[in-house]
């Protein structure tokens, strides 16, 4: 049974990194066992290494290419395939619990003036969940984390913005908002759970 030579399988890694710019060595390790089993499996079949690789390669080429939404910009697509449709249907869930609930509860928010109370609150979870992920996910590399990381901040950034801009004088009409900035926190944070621990750089 023929098996990759350990240049043949430093090879097969220089080029994800060269032509595929992997560069979360996480992300590198799973494809480099697919691609290397995939090799063998040819070379086994007759095919000589420079074949098995150009045909693996072929096959790969659309997975490992970066994914064409703007969102998951130098990702590769197979990653990107992975989140896209949970992201949507999360943004989507946050956007209509989040608008519709100051403006279902509008009569009672008024009435018991919560308006400050509420917008003070959820833009100060938005913030400290935000500084919570930056500072334990510091130093933790890989595609997914570091997007989520990056999302975390926007949106802690926008809830301390408005927090700034409207301390004392929140009305309803500002609370759908910063709601939805709140529970984008928490999907995120959901989501960072689920990534698997990744090496410290």
């Amino acid at each position: 049974m023929k098996t990759l030579s350990t240049n043949q399988i430093q090879h097969i890694e220089e080029f994800l990194i060269s032509q595929y710019h992997i560069k979360y060595q996480d992300t590198r390790d799973e494809v480099l066992d697919h691609i290397a089993c995939e090799i063998e499996e040819l070379m086994n079949e007759g095919k000589e290494y420079d074949n098995a690789f150009k045909i693996t390669f072929n096959k790969w080429n659309k997975d490992l290419s970066p994914h064409p939404w703007i969102r998951y910009k130098n990702v590769p697509s197979f990653l990107g395939r992975q989140w896209i449709k949970r992201d949507i249907i999360s943004i989507i869930l946050c956007m209509l619990i989040g608008l519709s609930i100051p403006y279902l509860l509008k009569e009672f928010i008024e009435h018991n003036n919560l308006a400050n109370i509420l917008g003070s609150s959820f833009c100060l979870v938005s913030i400290l969940l935000g500084g919570f992920i930056c500072i334990k996910y510091f130093k933790v590399k890989g595609y997914r984390i570091s997007q989520l990381k990056k999302d975390v901040l926007a949106c802690g950034a926008i809830s301390l913005f408005y927090y700034l801009m409207f301390i004392g004088g929140f009305t309803y009409k500002l609370l759908p908002l910063i709601l939805v900035m709140c529970l984008y926190q928490v999907y995120y944070i959901i989501e960072i759970q689920k990534v698997r621990p990744l090496s410290k750089l």
